[in-house]
């Protein structure tokens, strides 16, 4: 055990040290942003060099490290573009003015960071402070009543609530009816070294039958960053993605609220020192996050760290690890956090050693092929518990996550496509000392599947121009509800997971559309049409559904009537 952490905090030292001082700290970018949709296409398209995708969110000053290599890009193709053939211009043409709207557009999104780095002209000030840097109106109307995950299986329990029509919006509750809402972003720069983020929601809700009304005042993220040379820590309510598919991976995913967390990791990928540096680039995270008293047990802890490394740009690994410890009632050695954490059980993993914690461990692999416009062919494996056989950890204890994404198709890069399959197994998420299993206020961490269930998810995007694009996304869900058990093997450990009692699984097929319109620079509107078919509603069988969704949002921009620069 003490090698194990040993060798992290040499790995983190290692990359600390080696780091070239960045631009200035920054908040980051949330990982639901359409952000990442653009600089996916500038890496497919040969403009910026692919970062770290399996942890999220970015930095602003990770984003804006990726537009600088853009803008360098562009002035490189300028200057040999006379010299190119009849052909290759030609070809150039076609995606040119749609990649330097791109270009254009986030280098005012991020041109504080920019002129920091040098890669703009501009001038540097110590105080960056946006009082009020966006307003979003939002307005959903949806005909879909939550579904509640059978709560004990017979090898777990769990408390968790879905609605996949509404779901993966950061913890942003979906209501069986109609729901205003507005949220301000607000954010500061105080000099180089610490930044502050904030997002306050304020919401009212009125369910279909009109026998509830709720309003509400919500903190949706509020965080605090110190940030040196390439080392971040973090704390305060903030999301957590880890994962290679567009929600996150099995594990993390961006389905639940923020967390309320410490978190220490470098916001830019990193090089070791001598000759170490030809391993690749690395990027670490670890983290500490306190479910509040509405977990049970109360006051308990998520913590994780994960390691990923992108040996060149068409390869990343990519190893995670969590554990729920802690809370009332639980009682830890130090040894015993320090164990858990790392992934070593200092207690013993005998049958009749006391379980402390819930510990998850999550593998993931992404081969990029640059000549395909950046095609990403990606898998994952997340296990929930140790299995002592083959057959046990890969069907027993582990869900995978396997998919392939193709981020800028056709003349101009314009057409995105990604498929992905999910499946989950019955242990998945679910624990007998952490009872609530692996969810925040009832929504689940990881996909909104839950346990025991297998998932389709496909979806595809166009840019009509830099002003107007549309997305389909098509969606095929089955969750079991099955009884299951765990053999017994005469030294008294868990053997074989089987099936004691078959019950309906719900599968649901859904379809969501939705539009993005750029009125001006300042104001973009969002809309949205989703239809769900639904078989089994809640478990029941014979009980059959369509349900119905109706969004719209629009995203004002009112930074450069407030913001204030200065030394």
């Amino acid at each position: 055990m003490k090698r194990r952490v040993a060798s992290l905090c040499v790995l983190m030292i290692a990359v600390f040290i080696a780091s070239k001082a960045m631009a200035l700290s920054s908040s980051n970018v949330s990982p639901s942003s359409y952000i990442y949709h653009d600089v996916e296409k500038l890496v497919a398209l040969g403009y910026a060099r692919p970062t770290i995708l399996g942890q999220r969110p970015w930095a602003r000053s990770e984003v804006a490290r990726l537009v600088a290599q853009a803008l360098k890009t562009r002035e490189e193709k300028k200057a040999g573009f006379e010299e190119n053939s009849y052909k290759a211009v030609a070809k150039e043409l076609r995606k040119r003015t749609f990649v330097n709207r791109i270009i254009d557009r986030l280098s005012r999104e991020f041109r504080e960071e920019l002129v920091e780095m040098g890669a703009v002209p501009g001038e540097k000030h110590m105080f960056r402070i946006h009082p009020l840097e966006k307003v979003d109106f939002q307005a959903v109307a949806m005909s879909s009543a939550p579904t509640v995950i059978p709560p004990n299986n017979g090898v777990g329990t769990i408390n968790a609530v879905v609605n996949p029509l509404g779901d993966y919006n950061e913890g942003r509750w979906a209501i069986d009816g109609f729901q205003t809402a507005l949220e301000t972003t607000h954010r500061f720069g105080l000099t180089k070294y610490f930044s502050i983020f904030l997002k306050p929601r304020f919401e009212m809700s009125v369910s279909r039958n009109g026998n509830n009304e709720n309003a509400s005042a919500l903190v949706q993220n509020a965080y605090a960053v110190f940030e040196i040379k390439n080392f971040s820590l973090e704390f305060g309510r903030d999301s957590l993605v880890w994962g290679l598919g567009q929600y996150g991976g099995p594990m993390l995913t961006n389905n639940a609220r923020p967390l309320d967390l410490i978190k220490i990791t470098n916001p830019h990928p990193a090089r070791l020192p001598w000759i170490f540096k030809h391993l690749g680039e690395w990027r670490y995270t670890l983290f500490g996050a306190n479910l509040g008293p509405e977990y049970q047990p109360k006051w308990a802890w998520l913590t994780g760290w994960k390691l990923s490394l992108m040996p060149s740009r068409w390869v990343e690994f990519g190893l995670g690890h969590f554990a729920f410890m802690g809370g009332e009632g639980t009682s830890m050695t130090a040894l015993d956090v320090v164990g858990e954490f790392t992934g070593f059980r200092p207690s013993g993993s005998d049958p009749s050693s006391p379980n402390k914690a819930n510990q998850m461990f999550e593998f993931g692999l992404v081969v990029r092929i640059p000549p395909a416009r950046g095609m990403q062919l990606y898998g994952m494996l997340t296990n929930e518990d140790k299995r002592d056989s083959i057959k046990r950890f890969f069907v027993d204890g582990s869900s995978y996550l396997a998919g392939v994404r193709l981020p800028a198709l056709g003349a101009r890069g314009a057409l995105g496509l990604c498929a992905e399959y999910t499946r989950t197994c019955a242990l998945c998420f679910r624990h007998s000392l952490y009872r609530d299993g692996s969810t925040l206020n009832r929504k689940l961490i990881g996909t909104d599947l839950g346990p025991d269930a297998h998932g389709i998810h496909t979806e595809v995007t166009y840019d009509v121009s830099d002003e107007l694009g549309f997305g389909l996304t098509l969606d095929w869900d089955y969750r079991g509800s099955d009884l299951k058990a765990a053999e017994v093997e005469p030294d008294g450990s868990q053997g074989d997971i089987i099936t004691v009692q078959s019950r309906p699984a719900e599968e649901r097929y859904r379809a969501v559309l939705d539009t993005r319109i750029r009125l001006s620079k300042m104001t973009t509107l969002w809309g949205a049409l989703g239809y769900e078919r639904v078989h089994n509603q809640h478990y029941v069988q014979g009980d059959d559904v369509n349900n119905f969704k109706a969004a719209i949002s629009l995203s004002i921009d009112l930074d450069k009537h407030f913001k204030y620069l200065g030394n």
